[in-house]
C-alpha cells in the first residue's frame, strides 16, 4: 500500500476535530474588566527569607502590567515579637516583618494582609479585655508603621483581612477579634479596607455569625450597633470537600457554592448585598503539595482560565455580584507536580538551586494583555470551550479562548473560526499566543531528558529556553475589510489561545528604565520597569551589546549565568521597531565554579 493511500486511510479513520464559529463585535460591550485574577498566596511567612522564595516573588512580580499584583502570606504577625503587650506602651521588634514587607514591595506586589499570627505567643484568650485591647493596639501600630514607611496611599490600596479559615474558632471569640482588628485599623486610618472571614466551609457558622455581628451586633469597644465590613471573603475550591483531594476538580462547585453564600447574604443582610465578594482561594484542587502532574502542563492554565470565565459569566453577568478578586494559591515553591508557578530544583535555603517557569505562569502574562472592557462572547459558563473577549480604547482587541475539561485525562481538539467585527481601524497587526501540550514546554522537555533529578546547568538553560509565552505564528500585518477579519486555528484540549489585533502606534517603544541586578549563587536575575505598551513582541537582554535571551519574553525579568560585562535591555514591538536601550549596569561577575547539577529537594518529593 502506497504512503498516499495510507495517509488517506488514516485521515478517514481518525475522528475529525469539532468545528466552532465564534463572532466577536467590537461594539458589543458588556462592562469594564478589572484584573480580578491578579493575586496569589503562599505560606508560611518565614519562607519569604529563603533565597528561592525571594526569586520566586521577583519573577511573579515581573509579569507585565501588574498581571500579578496582590500577595497573601499566612501568619505575617508571627514575624513580630514584643514586650509589654498588655500595657499602653508595648515595645515591638518589627525587624523581621519589616524585611518581609520590604521584599514584597521590592517585587512590585501589594498586600492582601491577613491579621494573623501570635506575637510572642501572648494572645490566648479572645475574651480577655486586656488582650483584646492589646490586639487593637497592635493592629493600629502596625498600620501606622507601614503608612509612615510606604505612604498612606499605598497602604490604603491594600486589603486587610481576618485570620485564615477560622472554622475552629468559637463565634464570640472571632467576633471580639474582628472588632479589635476593625477598631485598630480605624484608629490608624478610617480609609483602610478590612473584611473577611475567608472561611472554607460554605456558609460556616463563623461566617453567619460574623455577618450577624457586623449587621446588628454590638461592637466590643464602642458598644454601638453594627461593625464596619468592607468586603466578604470565602474560600471555595473546585472540590466538594477537603476529603476529595485525590478526586478530579469540579469547577461547577465554585460557582454553586459561591452563589449559596451570595444568596444567603442577599436574603439575610440586605445592607451587605452590594459589598465586594472575594474568593481568595479558588483553587482547582485542595492541598498545594499533593502531587498532581497536570500542574506541570497546559491543563492547569486552562482550568484557571475556565474558573475565571465561569465567575464572570455566572456571578458577575447573571447575578450582578461585585467581584474584585479571584485568587489561586500558587505562589508556593515546589516541583513540577505541586501547586506552584515555577519548578524548583535544589535547596531553596541556599545558593544551589534553579527554578523554571511552568506554563501556568504564562497564563498570567496572557491575562495581562487583555483589554479593560469586556465584549459579548458566545458560550455557556460550564462548556469546555470558553471565550473572554475584550478591547482597549480604540486601538486593540484581545480575545482569550480556552479549551478545558475538568477530567485531566480528556483530550481532543476543536477547529476555531473566529470572526472579528466592527473593528475601528482598517489595518492592524495580528499576534496569536498559545499554551497547549502539543508544543514543547519545559516539563515535556525535562521528561525527554530522562526526568533528571539533578539537571546539569546546560539542561536548565535548555528548559528555560522553552519556558516563555510563545507565539502561535509570526505576527502578521492584516487588512480589515469593512472592519472585519476572519481567522482559523486549532485549539487543543487542554489549551489556551490569545488573539491580539492592534492598531500601529505612531511611535516605537520607549526606552527601558530601572534595570538592576539581583544575585543568586552562580546566577543573576536582571529586573527592569515594564513599559505600558501592549504591542511589544519582546524585551531584548543585551550583554556588551549582544542579545543573550534566546526566547522572546514579555516579562520584566531574566535569569542568566553570572558573567561579567555591561548589561542593558531594550524593547522590540510587533513592527520590528526597537526602543533605546536602558542605561547599562556593570556586573563584575563571580569566579566560583558552579555545581554540575541541582537536585530536587527532599521536601517536595
Amino acid at each position: 500500500m502506497s504512503w498516499p493511500v495510507v495517509l488517506a486511510w488514516l485521515a478517514a479513520a481518525l475522528p475529525c476535530a469539532a468545528q466552532k464559529q465564534i463572532e466577536i463585535d467590537w461594539g458589543c460591550e458588556i462592562a469594564p474588566l478589572a484584573p480580578i485574577w491578579a493575586s496569589t498566596h503562599f505560606d508560611p511567612a518565614r519562607q519569604v527569607f529563603e533565597p528561592a522564595m525571594r526569586q520566586n516573588l521577583l519573577l511573579l512580580g515581573a509579569v507585565p502590567h501588574r498581571g500579578i499584583e496582590f500577595i497573601k502570606i499566612h501568619g505575617m504577625l508571627d514575624l513580630v515579637s514584643a514586650e509589654g503587650l498588655g500595657t499602653e506602651n508595648p515595645r515591638y521588634d518589627w525587624s523581621l516583618l519589616d524585611a518581609a514587607m520590604d521584599l514584597v514591595r521590592q517585587c512590585g506586589l501589594k498586600h492582601f494582609f491577613e491579621l494573623m499570627g501570635n506575637p510572642s505567643r501572648y494572645f490566648d484568650n479572645w475574651r480577655d479585655d486586656r488582650k483584646l485591647h492589646a490586639w487593637r493596639r497592635l493592629v493600629r501600630d502596625l498600620a501606622r508603621r507601614y503608612m509612615e514607611r510606604y505612604g498612606h496611599a499605598e497602604v490604603e490600596s491594600w486589603y486587610f483581612a481576618t485570620w485564615n479559615e477560622p472554622e475552629t474558632w468559637k463565634e464570640e471569640d472571632f467576633n471580639n477579634y474582628y472588632d479589635a482588628c476593625s477598631e485598630g485599623l480605624r484608629e490608624a486610618n478610617p480609609r483602610l479596607r478590612f473584611g473577611g472571614p475567608g472561611t472554607f466551609v460554605t456558609l460556616s457558622p463563623v461566617l453567619k455569625s460574623m455577618l450577624r455581628h457586623c449587621d446588628s451586633g454590638a461592637n466590643y469597644f464602642t458598644r454601638e450597633e453594627g461593625v464596619r465590613l468592607d468586603f466578604i471573603s470565602v474560600h471555595e475550591k473546585a472540590v466538594k470537600s477537603r476529603r476529595d483531594k485525590d478526586k478530579n476538580p469540579d469547577t461547577r462547585v465554585i460557582v454553586s457554592r459561591s452563589m449559596e453564600a451570595v444568596e444567603y447574604i442577599r436574603s439575610n443582610h440586605q445592607r451587605f448585598r452590594n459589598l465586594p465578594f472575594i474568593n481568595d482561594e479558588a483553587d482547582a484542587q485542595a492541598g498545594w503539595n499533593i502531587p498532581k502532574t497536570w500542574r506541570a502542563g497546559a491543563y492547569y492554565p486552562a482550568i484557571i482560565a475556565k474558573i475565571l470565565n465561569q465567575q464572570l459569566l455566572e456571578l458577575v453577568d447573571k447575578e450582578g455580584v461585585n467581584y474584585p478578586m479571584l485568587e489561586h494559591c500558587n505562589a508556593f515553591i515546589g516541583d513540577w507536580s505541586t501547586q506552584t508557578m515555577l519548578a524548583l530544583f535544589g535547596d531553596p535555603d541556599g545558593n544551589g538551586f534553579a527554578q523554571v517557569k511552568k506554563p501556568v505562569l504564562n497564563l498570567y502574562t496572557m491575562l495581562s494583555l487583555l483589554g479593560d472592557h469586556r465584549l459579548r462572547a458566545p458560550g455557556e459558563a460550564m462548556d469546555s470551550l470558553g471565550v473572554l473577549a475584550t478591547r482597549r480604547g480604540e486601538d486593540q482587541m484581545a480575545v482569550l479562548l480556552y479549551h478545558s475539561a475538568d477530567d485531566p485525562a480528556v483530550r481532543g481538539s476543536v477547529e476555531i473560526n473566529l470572526q472579528l467585527r466592527s473593528v475601528p481601524f482598517g489595518k492592524g497587526m495580528l499576534a496569536r499566543y498559545r499554551i497547549d501540550d502539543l508544543q514543547e514546554h519545559p516539563y515535556r522537555s525535562w521528561q525527554k531528558m530522562g526526568s533528571p533529578e539533578a539537571p546539569a546547568r546546560e539542561q536548565i538553560a535548555a528548559l528555560r529556553a522553552q519556558q516563555e509565552l510563545v507565539l502561535a505564528a509570526p505576527p502578521q500585518e492584516v487588512a480589515l475589510t469593512g472592519g472585519g477579519l476572519s481567522l482559523g486555528f486549532e485549539l487543543p484540549l487542554p489549551g489556551v489561545h490569545l488573539v491580539l489585533l492592534s492598531r500601529k502606534p505612531l511611535t516605537g517603544p520607549d526606552a527601558v528604565k530601572g534595570l538592576r541586578i539581583e544575585r543568586f549563587g552562580s546566577e543573576i536575575l536582571l529586573l527592569w520597569s515594564g513599559l505600558p505598551s501592549r504591542v511589544l513582541r519582546t524585551y531584548e537582554v543585551l550583554l556588551d551589546g549582544r542579545r543573550i535571551n534566546a526566547a522572546d519574553s514579555l516579562d520584566t525579568a531574566f535569569l542568566a549565568p553570572d558573567r561579567p560585562g555591561r548589561y542593558s535591555v531594550r524593547a522590540l514591538d510587533y513592527w520590528g521597531r526597537k526602543g533605546r536601550a536602558s542605561d547599562a549596569v556593570q556586573n563584575p561577575g563571580v569566579k566560583p565554579t558552579p555545581p554540575e547539577g541541582v537536585s530536587i529537594g527532599d521536601k517536595f518529593r
